[in-house]
């Protein structure tokens, strides 16, 4: 038989690649299809965009955004979130892809799955996600939504000893999971209480079995079905006292004629607290309020203040269970406070023209925009591409010392984790923002210490990916200051 020898057969050797590798070239397109980086919804215009995978919110929050709806249901919990969203209807269907933030989550090649259930996270934190649905020629619409997880907070406790030698514990729900309360004592179970669902109700039980001048150890945990509160803890010595506060503030209220008056409170009895107030030189302190809270340290009086007068204060602490109905402490010791007025200074943005006052810079100048009808103009960042900013800044003259507040509403649209506003105060950043954060309001309060405070906004770029608007916008900038006594508020702002 005659040897073959190195003869080669094309046909053969052909019908070999076709059957060997052209199905490998094919797998590798279609994995390509699923890369992460293809899901991010500005990389695509849309295609095959027969339905949009869209998360059913409804299983999660209220109307409103309130996320009781999916802490009651289970579909939101301390640890795990489940997602639900409609199925696509896309012939040529790949896979589903769910995301939190940029990283994948899972991908789901079952068109009939439209629910997942996200473990492993953390109490209390916001998570944003994105369902995106990818067809064999590129990515189909996408959905986001951001979830926030059950807090596990432990009760706010606080505690009443009663003239009788009972003792009542009070406290606050700061769990977002259902369940009811336990307490224990000296790490005996003595109560279950249950959940009371209107918006901050303080729970009360009264312990008789305790004898005065005794000392307890009392914890308090709101169990729930899936998991249980962080617990909250105190060591309660059983001893009636009812002594005057120590009142250590006043502080106006700037522009307004309001002063709020902060005490520490060194009772073991009360009830309730008496504000009494008298303008400086007049004989007697008169009553101007009573506040029913035990615990309490601080109260806003805001009864026929007048501007530029000087006021004196003294607070008394009350028992409204004592037989003699109620017993009030002597008076604290007294503070005194004089009202300014404020002068305000003002840039309306209304006009739909820049005010000169403010400098413009980066890749792009901001510009003013007439944003909704009851909205107004509004400040909008530049547009700008990858690794570019677009600011705006602002300085004002406020005296070394002086105590600031600044206030203004923002609205970012953007790659969320990415491109971000930043605020900025002389020079150091204070707070940024990314992804679609819809109107809020910001307020952040500092002692100045410069001849000159400047205020600045940016809007930046990371180095890829284009995603919402891709901008930022600011309105209603105010700054409140006090130099030398005499209140002054400088503002920018458009229409509210």
């Amino acid at each position: 038989m005659a040897s073959l020898g190195h003869k080669t057969y094309p046909g053969r050797f052909v019908m070999r690649f076709r059957i060997l590798v052209l199905p490998a070239l094919l797998a590798l397109l279609l994995l390509a299809a699923c890369e992460p980086d293809l899901l991010k919804p500005s990389v695509y215009q849309l295609d095959n965009a027969n339905l949009a995978p869209l998360f059913d919110r409804s299983l999660l929050m209220s109307a409103e955004g309130d996320f009781t709806v999916g802490y009651r249901n289970y579909n939101i919990r301390a640890d795990q979130v489940t997602l639900t969203w409609r199925a696509s209807t896309d012939a040529n269907f790949l896979c589903y892809r769910l995301l939190r933030g940029s990283y994948t989550v899972a991908t789901i090649t079952d068109k009939a799955q439209n629910s997942y259930t996200h473990t492993n996270l953390g109490a209390n934190a916001y998570y944003d996600y994105t369902i995106a649905t990818v067809v064999k020629t590129g990515m189909d619409l996408a959905d986001t939504l951001t979830v926030k997880t059950a807090s596990l907070q432990s009760p706010l406790l606080y505690w009443r000893i009663n003239f009788n030698g009972t003792l009542t514990l009070l406290w606050q729900d700061r769990a977002d999971i259902p369940g009811d309360f336990v307490i224990t004592r000296d790490n005996t179970e003595i109560a279950t209480v249950a959940e009371n669902t209107t918006p901050g109700y303080v729970y009360s039980f009264t312990d008789a079995g305790v004898l005065p001048g005794n000392t307890y150890s009392y914890q308090i945990t709101k169990t729930g079905l899936y998991s249980d509160s962080n617990t909250a803890t105190a060591t309660i010595h059983n001893l009636y006292t009812m002594n005057p506060p120590n009142l250590t503030e006043l502080d106006q209220t700037p522009g307004e004629t309001e002063v709020t008056l902060t005490w520490t409170e060194n009772c073991s009895a009360e009830t309730g607290f008496r504000i009494y107030r008298r303008l400086l030189g007049a004989p007697d302190f008169v009553l101007v309020g009573t506040l029913n809270q035990t615990n309490a340290t601080s109260y806003t009086d805001a009864a026929g203040l007048v501007m530029g007068n000087t006021y004196e204060y003294r607070v008394s602490a009350i028992d409204a269970n004592h037989p003699n109905d109620p017993f009030e402490t002597v008076m604290s010791n007294t503070r005194s406070i004089t009202l300014y007025d404020s002068q305000v200074l003002s840039w309306n943005f209304d006009s739909g023209v820049m005010p000169p006052e403010f400098t413009l810079g980066g890749d792009a100048d901001w510009y003013l925009v007439p944003h909704t009808l009851l909205r107004g103009w509004a400040l909008r960042s530049g547009e700008i591409a990858h690794s570019q900013s677009s600011w705006i800044s602002t300085s004002l003259g406020v005296n070394s010392g002086s105590a600031v507040t600044v206030e203004f509403d923002y609205r970012v649209s953007s790659e969320s984790g990415w491109d971000h506003l930043r605020f900025y105060v002389n020079g150091s950043q204070v707070e940024s923002w990314s992804g679609n954060s819809g109107w809020q309001t910001y307020s952040h309060t500092f002692t100045h210490n410069s001849p000159t405070l400047e205020i600045k906004f940016a809007y930046t770029k990371d180095g890829s990916v284009n995603a919402n608007l891709d901008c930022a916008f600011v309105d209603n900038i105010s700054v409140n200051f006090v130099p030398d006594t005499t209140l002054r508020l400088a503002a920018t702002g458009g229409a509210q």
